[in-house]
């Protein structure tokens, strides 16, 4: 996966809902445990969804607290909320 296949799946969803934007773009699950280099993919993927208008904010959801502070200093330095 890329970022762009995280961006390309909110436009298709979006399509099917018949919205322009959603209030928040989560990833549930961290690819740590099984392909750690994706992760960095998952965040950028996040932030473009972000950047590109398509939602309000990000969220993480079952990531452990390492990569939390990860992810949170990556989204701060972005200024995304």
């Amino acid at each position: 996966q890329t970022p762009d296949s995280f961006v390309d799946a909110l436009k298709a969803s979006l399509m099917r809902m018949q919205r322009d934007k959603i209030e928040i773009a989560c990833a549930h699950w961290s690819a740590s445990n099984y392909f750690p280099p994706q992760d960095k993919a998952l965040l950028e993927g996040l932030a473009r969804c972000y950047e590109y208008g398509l939602c309000d904010a990000v969220g993480l959801s079952n990531f452990g607290p390492n990569t939390l502070r990860k992810a949170n200093a990556f989204f701060k330095k972005k200024g995304i909320p």
